[in-house]
């Protein structure tokens, strides 16, 4: 079976597999499944990887890892959640954003044929070659519809929570929004994964700056880093080793740790840091967010503090300030007047410790 579908390509073996996920049904039948389309996609992706497990192996030095996302991602669809925040059909339309970025990256990664960054119109899984061990490394990328190359448009490196991937951080739809309203291109790297943005993430995260810098006409006055959990606290880790590409940083339910304070003090005098953070958030603790603010402040960096009163840890919650936030970053909006909290007057407390470590949402 695997011979057969590596012979006739992922496109087929998703037709195939189709066939038998999605069933015709009588008028009076249930609606049908908004999974069925996204199960066969990855169902297909997983045939695929495995009829070319080696080549991708050489080629990424991940097969297992995305073996292991795939099976993640068909649970998902077998048995979807409903988690808080999300509008009806939007976690459907997610998955098949998903789905299809993870045959899209599979496919590439089996047969060598890379897609081209600069022709990236919309929504795609890219691959850019790590300078820290040659390895072709995944990307989403979202070019939005406005992208008019005569006019230099915004670009946002977004980094993925733990338990996301690159594909998961731009299947959200109200991330995807958020770049069409505001003409902003956004990349979303794979960075390795759950490694806490530790070395080699770093090298591939600015790859990807380079790469998107020479595809697309980008603004280099508009140039963000943005992050959602183990991305928010990426952000600070990440920032400090080229600050002067950073025009701001924005820290989604996140942190600074006392490990790259000082680091984050010293290189962003002139930025602004704009932070979102939910009350109820019971992962990564709303007070993290509220001391990372104070130690901004009292360290003279602009900051912007975003509380939202019913968010948790699920970005689907904290998309008014989410939203808030960032159409404040691209348009330059600076320093708010607002206090942090009266429970944070007196002594400033300590940081989180870099070993914080925020679970999926």
């Amino acid at each position: 079976m695997k011979t057969v579908f590596a012979r006739l390509g992922i496109a087929s073996a998703v037709a195939l597999v189709a066939a038998y996920c999605v069933r015709p049904v009588a008028a009076d039948a249930p609606p049908p499944d908004p999974y069925a389309s996204p199960r066969a996609v990855l169902m297909a992706a997983s045939i695929e990887l495995g009829a070319h497990f080696l080549d991708v192996q050489k080629r990424s030095g991940s097969a297992p890892d995305l073996q292991d996302r795939i099976d993640s991602d068909l649970a998902v669809v077998n048995a979807p959640p409903s988690p808080p925040g999300w509008l009806p059909g939007e976690y459907a339309d997610a998955y098949a954003k998903i789905a299809a970025l993870d045959a899209s990256l599979i496919d590439q990664l089996a047969t060598g044929k890379y897609h081209d960054v600069a022709a990236v119109r919309g929504l795609d899984d890219v691959v850019i070659k790590s300078p820290a061990d040659g390895t072709m490394q995944p990307v989403a990328l979202y070019v939005p519809k406005s992208y008019d190359p005569a006019k230099a448009a915004p670009f946002v490196m977004f980094l993925h929570g733990r338990g996301w991937s690159e594909a998961t951080t731009l299947g959200v739809p109200f991330v995807r929004a958020l770049a069409e309203t505001t003409g902003a291109i956004v990349a979303a790297p794979l960075a390795r994964g759950d490694t806490q943005y530790a070395d080699p993430a770093p090298a591939d995260i600015y790859a990807t700056v380079d790469a998107v810098e020479k595809a697309f006409n980008v603004d280099r006055q508009r140039v963000y880093l943005a992050g959602y959990s183990m991305g928010g606290f990426g952000v600070f880790q990440v920032a400090s080793e080229h600050a002067d590409m950073w025009n701001a940083l924005l820290c989604i339910s996140g942190s600074m740790t006392n490990e790259d304070r000082n680091d984050i003090v010293r290189a962003f005098r002139d930025k602004t840091v704009y932070v979102v953070s939910g009350v109820l958030d019971d992962n990564v603790p709303f007070r993290y967010s509220q001391i990372t603010v104070r130690w901004l402040r009292e360290s003279n960096i602009a900051t912007r503090f975003y509380a939202e009163a019913q968010g948790s840890h699920s970005m689907a919650t904290l998309r008014p300030s989410m939203n808030a936030a960032w159409k404040d970053m691209l348009g330059g909006i600076r320093s708010d007047s607002g206090k942090v909290n009266a429970d944070m007057m007196g002594p400033l407390p300590p940081l989180p410790s870099v070993g914080t470590r925020p679970t999926p949402p």
